[in-house]
């Protein structure tokens, strides 16, 4: 009876991450971001089934074991993948090469089918035996390494991301992600945890594995069919953003090669200026480089070496800079709601109004209305 709630709530995991893959198999069959989330949630249901079959059975051979290992083995090159394919600005296809990922976990598979093929230990057969050990040491190893690497790896990805956003978005799209960074940051705590109870460190209860793991695949299930690629065509997205392929860095190679002397910059900034103040763009809350262009007649490329050379800032903390400007503006001049203010001056939400507020003003936009603290002028010549 004491492992009845475990069983429950892996029996529950598995259902619920066989569901979650059958949808993401249903979106868009031909995206590789929503077929590596399928893989991932059908591997985590595998790996919650063995789970509750290892409680429910005792006494389950050393195959078991390796199964499992082969499936966690499999987990994180797949959330690799994923977000690989989620955060890249063209759609990606699948490669001879993406198997070699694979490779441990299809090494351990194959382990854990021999040792189902094999008959009881004998002594003729000892010294295979031996060498079976210490395969299974080594790629249990190999394993782990692999998946601090890749969790690293993702996790690298979203700091990458947010640099890039800025030169080409008004808006922080990598806050849409930030339940995956969540959901990674479980992963790897329930690694860690796994870890020292393996090891004799800490006695981890089985439920306090079970209903994590059944948290963990709700979580990242539902988030998982609500996220689509960030940059690639969609419905709702016919056009895909570009973006450069590094941040922009003013002494580089790539401005070296830039054909715009100072003069050019000056007429540029001029023209990004006088659109802003003309159209008030910055009152769009989707306000991208790519809109800009078309409002401005100066490409893409252009205006992201002005920002970056003359103006001295990324598109995205110009717009907001702009868009703080406006809320100050009507902060003095009227009664209404602060959200309602951000909203106004074109701000998403009202964190990320908040957040942008005091990094210019060094208060809170309720501090400022009351006059608790007067802040100095925003900074910047775009302010």
């Amino acid at each position: 009876m004491t492992n009845a709630m475990p069983i429950v709530f892996y029996a529950a995991a598995a259902g619920a991450g066989l569901l979650v893959a059958a949808q993401l198999a249903l979106l868009t069959p031909t995206s590789k971001a929503y077929q590596a989330a399928s893989g991932f949630f059908v591997v985590l249901a595998l790996l919650s089934a063995l789970n509750a079959g290892g409680l429910a059975v005792a006494g389950l051979p050393v195959s078991y074991v390796l199964a499992s290992a082969a499936l966690l083995g499999a987990l994180t090159p797949l959330l690799r993948l994923y977000v690989d394919d989620l955060v890249s600005d063209v759609p990606l296809t699948w490669r001879w090469k993406d198997l070699t990922h694979f490779a441990p976990a299809v090494g351990m598979a194959g382990l854990a089918v021999l040792a189902m093929a094999l008959p009881p230990p004998d002594l003729t057969l000892q010294g295979l035996i031996l060498v079976i050990d210490w395969a299974i040491i080594m790629l249990t190893v190999l394993i782990l390494l692999q998946g601090a690497f890749y969790v690293y790896r993702v996790l690298g990805r979203f700091a990458q991301l947010q640099s890039r956003l800025k030169q080409v978005l008004s808006v922080s799209a990598v806050s849409e992600l930030f339940w995956l960074r969540a959901v990674t940051a479980l992963f790897v705590l329930n690694g860690l945890l796994t870890l020292v109870d393996n090891v004799g460190l800490m006695a981890v209860s089985e439920l306090g594995f079970a209903a994590p793991a059944f948290a963990f695949t709700l979580v990242m299930g539902v988030w998982s069919v609500r996220q689509a690629p960030l940059f690639q065509p969609n419905a709702t997205n016919a056009e895909r953003l570009r973006l450069p392929e590094s941040p922009p860095q003013p002494d580089g190679p790539r401005y070296e090669r830039s054909l715009l002397d100072d003069d050019r910059l000056e007429r540029i900034a001029a023209r990004i200026e006088a659109a802003f103040a003309a159209e008030k763009l910055h009152l769009d809350p989707n306000l991208s480089l790519r809109k800009l262009a078309a409002a401005t007649g100066v490409s893409e490329i252009n205006l992201s070496q002005t920002f970056s050379r003359f103006l001295g800032a990324s598109f995205f903390d110009y717009v907001n800079a702009r868009r703080v400007a406006e809320a100050r503006a009507l902060l003095e001049s009227s009664d209404d709601a602060v959200v309602t203010i951000a909203v106004a001056a074109g701000f998403n939400s009202r964190s990320a109004f908040y957040t942008a507020f005091k990094e210019l003003c060094g208060q809170t936009p309720a501090a400022y209305r009351t006059g608790l603290a007067r802040p100095e002028k925003v900074s910047g010549r775009y302010g």
